[in-house]
């Protein structure tokens, strides 16, 4: 099936509200949970490369995010058909029982390959089992408002990247390092709790369309995959996973390297998350009112821009001010990124088969954080100790950024042309 609409692709009405809203608070706390977490890692690695694991390289350390992430959204597809099975109140109970336990086991960690199967690997597979209902939820509860919705469910990411890296930065020095994992993983419990207690599911059959009970998972992926402008839309999406996650996990290291006393330069992350919040609500309401592929490509054509105008010229001027107005502004910019993406789908193909589409959608989001990840440690000198050859460093990793999401602009556009010219 090739058909795609300008406009809503779905017929049937759909609540718009009421409970619907309790189940979007709920995917706001599995948000700050799984993605807000993720955006504070930029923290931890900094915390790695000083005082845990100094001698190690770069891309060693970010394997440890990049992996994280990956496992989120590669283990995720595979774990929608078990929400649907089991109930999603289930497999988030189970998927944030594995976050907590790698939080409780992190301060035991002393070797790099036990904090990478703990915080990378196993953090990663609970996130990935938790995540689906974030995407699923608006899809099944809203119709003329499931971007708005969708901005409310991934909001967390942006508070979870505000609250943890505060935390981090305020315990690490006070109570040390395990203490804060443990007081992260005891704060972890009232947010399942919460969770389980506010997601419903399923809603009415007319709204769900539960596609698992027809076919199997890959049989429906092969289905959806016929149609070519989705090819495209997973294809534009892959590329700016590629070249934004590149560039989020390395903030908070060049922040330090340009100035590691001032408190801007502590907080870059929290900069960077305190703009997004914003970002992802008001991206997402313009989307519901002039279209979600426009708006869509407004906001990308602004995360190319801003590390080729801005974060390249910080670096030569060692200028922690413009590097700040940077991360602010691509904050803004990734926000709208990250949010109209998953709900373009339901405008252009509608709910029938938005499983299939949701599964491929998280699928082909994985590779790009880990593979964009480890190309960007290659331009950051390995054991050097040298603040002026690693902050140099940054014109390879800010090119390499804004160079993909351009690639990510280019893609999107041929599929709004192709859509209409409208």
């Amino acid at each position: 099936d090739t058909t795609v609409t300008v406009g809503e692709a779905d017929l049937n009405e759909f609540p718009e509200g009421g409970r619907g809203w309790l189940v979007i608070l709920g995917c706001t706390c599995i948000s700050i949970m799984t993605y807000g977490m993720i955006n504070a890692y930029g923290v931890f690695q900094t915390y790695y490369a000083t005082t845990l694991f100094p001698t190690h390289s770069s891309l060693v350390l970010s394997l440890i995010g990049s992996v994280q992430t990956t496992l989120v959204y590669m283990i995720a597809p595979f774990s929608v058909p078990l929400t649907f099975a089991l109930s999603a109140r289930v497999s988030c109970a189970l998927g944030g029982s594995l976050m907590i336990i790698s939080f409780f086991l992190l301060p035991r960690c002393t070797q790099y390959y036990q904090v990478f199967l703990c915080q990378g690997v196993c953090y990663g597979l609970g996130g990935g089992i938790m995540f689906p209902p974030t995407l699923q939820s608006p899809y099944e509860w809203f119709k003329t408002k499931r971007a708005l919705a969708n901005a409310c469910s991934v909001f967390g990411t942006c508070v979870g990247g505000i609250i943890w890296p505060i935390l981090f930065k305020h315990m690490e020095k006070k109570n040390g390092f395990a203490w804060t994992c443990r007081t992260i993983g005891f704060l972890y419990i009232p947010l399942v709790v919460a969770v389980c207690s506010l997601l419903q599911q399923p809603l009415d059959e007319k709204f769900t369309k539960n596609m698992s009970d027809k076919h199997k998972l890959m049989k429906e992926w092969i289905i959806v995959l016929k149609n070519w402008r989705l090819n495209l839309l997973l294809f534009s999406n892959a590329l700016g996973m590629l070249g934004s996650y590149c560039g989020i996990f390395f903030l908070d290291y060049f922040a330090v390297k340009l100035n590691p006393t001032s408190t801007v330069s502590e907080y870059i992350v929290v900069l960077y998350n305190a703009f997004g919040g914003p970002g992802r609500l008001i991206s997402c309401i313009l989307a519901d009112r002039f279209g979600r592929l426009n708006i869509l490509l407004v906001f990308l054509f602004f995360c190319f821009v801003f590390p080729l105008i801005l974060w390249m010229p910080s670096i030569p001027a060692q200028n922690l001010t413009v590097f700040a107005v940077f991360t602010s502004a691509w904050g803004v910019a990734l926000a709208g990124f990250f949010a109209i993406f998953p709900v373009s789908m339901g405008q252009l193909f509608g709910i029938n088969g938005s499983e299939a589409r949701v599964g491929l959608f998280l699928l082909t989001s994985g590779p790009g954080p880990l593979i964009g990840t480890m190309i960007a440690s290659s331009f950051i000198p390995t054991g050097s100790h040298n603040d002026l050859k690693i902050i140099n460093s940054f014109y390879g990793l800010s090119g390499f950024c804004g160079g993909i999401m351009f690639l990510s602009f280019l893609t999107c556009l041929w599929l709004r042309l192709s859509v209409s010219t409208k």
